[in-house]
């Protein structure tokens, strides 16, 4: 019974330039209401559910398996331990970096192409992290850790190489366990492909479909319960939707657009409005090619833009 004609306009004026800065070649677009699909379509050289990058949407997936981690792990495990708990390496100005801040953009590390090693594990890739000086902004004159937020993935990939330690598992194959596995999810075409089995990209290393992400939104949407089973605990939603960055930290950078404040995060994924209260309305996750879910919590919606032909600056504004 809803009128869909004014999304459907946007769409297609997003293919010839219209509310982007350049034509888009083509994606899909899946809108829930309520956990129910009740519009998807795709428009130019694309095809509904076509497997796409989803990049740093990667994000968003691997700060639920952090929060997993912290119902689950074998050994402590938080957002309040250190990386240095786990991989030793990190040491010296390092050894203070926390989970929390390496999820929110605040443990002050630079970014580092060691990341996409192909032959090197997480755990040696976190060990090379840990042992290059020049991998930390604080020993180029700027604040410490915590007190500047520096969007990137690095931190994020040595936070993953703890979560191995602390679990016992390989990333992949808790992935699996804790979510794609799940028939009521049903996330088979979800994976991490970048850049090997043995070193997933934590940050952005993930395909996906808009109807897979779509459902995976929708579950942390209603608290981390779909379909019947709970895959997170309700107080790991609520921390993942609450801010970890410090309120007014200075910003050395952020790629996001359409915020007020484009340094409020949560664990993983962009808070991007608020009411006048300060109650989250929105939250994001985005790709640099363009793949992006977001969660209306007022409207109780759960759209997915689902493309990697395009930018998510050039696609911020038609969200």
């Amino acid at each position: 019974g809803c009128d869909f004609s004014q999304v459907t306009a946007l769409c297609n004026g997003a293919l010839v330039g219209q509310n982007v800065n350049t034509p888009v070649p083509g994606f899909d677009l899946q809108i829930m209401h309520r956990g129910t699909v009740v519009y998807h379509q795709s428009f130019g050289a694309w095809s509904i559910n076509r497997v796409a990058n989803a990049d740093s949407s990667t994000k968003t997936l691997s700060a639920a398996m952090i929060m997993s981690a912290t119902e689950n792990s074998v050994t402590p495990f938080s957002l309040n331990s250190r990386i240095s708990d786990f991989i030793p390496e990190f040491d010296g100005l390092k050894a203070g970096i926390t989970i929390r801040q390496a999820f929110s953009h605040t443990s002050g590390m630079r970014e580092s192409n060691i990341i996409a090693s192909p032959t090197l594990t997480l755990r040696q890739t976190a060990t090379e992290l840990a042992d290059d000086p020049q991998l930390f902004v604080a020993g180029e004159g700027f604040a410490q850790a915590g007190e500047y937020f520096s969007y990137g993935g690095a931190s994020m990939h040595a936070a993953g190489a703890a979560v191995e330690v602390a679990t016992g598992l390989a990333w992949n194959t808790m992935f699996e366990q804790r979510f794609t596995g799940s028939s009521r999810l049903n996330m088979p075409n979800t994976r991490f492909v970048l850049t090997t089995p043995n070193n997933p990209r934590i940050a952005g290393g993930c395909e996906s479909t808009a109807s897979e992400f779509g459902r995976f939104m929708e579950m942390l949407r209603r608290g981390g319960v779909f379909n019947g089973p709970r895959y997170l605990s309700r107080q790991s939603v609520e921390t993942m939707f609450t801010r970890q960055s410090p309120v007014g930290v200075p910003i050395l950078s952020t790629p996001v657009q359409i915020a007020a404040d484009g340094s409020d995060y949560g664990v993983g994924v962009w808070l991007i409005a608020r009411d006048s209260s300060g109650q989250l309305r929105t939250a994001l996750a985005a790709g640099a090619r363009g793949f992006a879910s977001w969660i209306d919590f007022e409207d109780q919606i759960v759209g997915t833009f689902s493309t990697d032909v395009s930018a998510s600056g050039n696609l911020q504004n038609l969200y």
